[in-house]
């Protein structure tokens, strides 16, 4: 592999997982301290639902997905790897925004019908529609990269790359459920 990065140290997949996990747990840190001090703050119900909006995208963007494109990016990994490819990429992202379309379109249509009993997402027009397409291209592919640029680089550690379910599989999935 090709890179920027010239130390050994940051190419290894596990100093690479281990980062990435420790990250993510700083900021699930940072995250919930940011919404105690907001809930602690007394601010109006529409204010505090639209902060919390921009803390999750800022979450995902640097506490999930920052650190596995800053080490594919700085290490020029083939994207390939984390299943990025040039060919079929069209027809791809077609099908993944038509079935995010629909997905987006039962939950307003769920949430019309059974309106939220307390805070969650439900912003006024025009930020819910800015909302869900920052949701679609923010929490869709980002967090996608994340868990199989997770799985990828685990099963590097386990040297089971080509194994169906992996230990990388495993673990990551694991995880990342547990941390949600």
């Amino acid at each position: 592999m090709t890179r920027i990065i010239q130390s050994d140290f940051l190419a290894d997949p596990r100093i690479r997982v281990l980062t990435t996990w420790i990250w993510k747990l700083i900021g699930m840190g940072i995250y919930h301290l940011t919404v105690m001090s907001v809930i602690a703050s007394g601010r109006s119900h529409y204010r505090l639902e639209a902060e919390g909006f921009i803390r999750n995208m800022l979450y995902e963007i640097i506490f999930v997905g920052a650190l596995p494109l800053l080490y594919t990016i700085l290490s020029e990994e083939k994207w390939a790897s984390y299943g990025i490819r040039k060919k079929n990429i069209v027809p791809s992202f077609s099908y993944s925004i038509l079935f995010t379309g629909f997905i987006f379109v039962m939950f307003i249509i769920f949430h019309q019908l059974h309106p939220p009993p307390s805070l969650c997402f439900t912003l006024q027009f025009p930020w819910n529609i800015g909302a869900g397409l920052a949701g679609i291209a923010i929490w869709g592919p980002l967090e996608i990269f994340f868990v199989f640029w997770l799985i990828e680089n685990t099963d590097r550690i386990f040297k089971s790359e080509n194994r169906k379910i992996s230990p990388g599989l495993i673990l990551t999935v694991a995880l990342f459920g547990l941390s949600h």
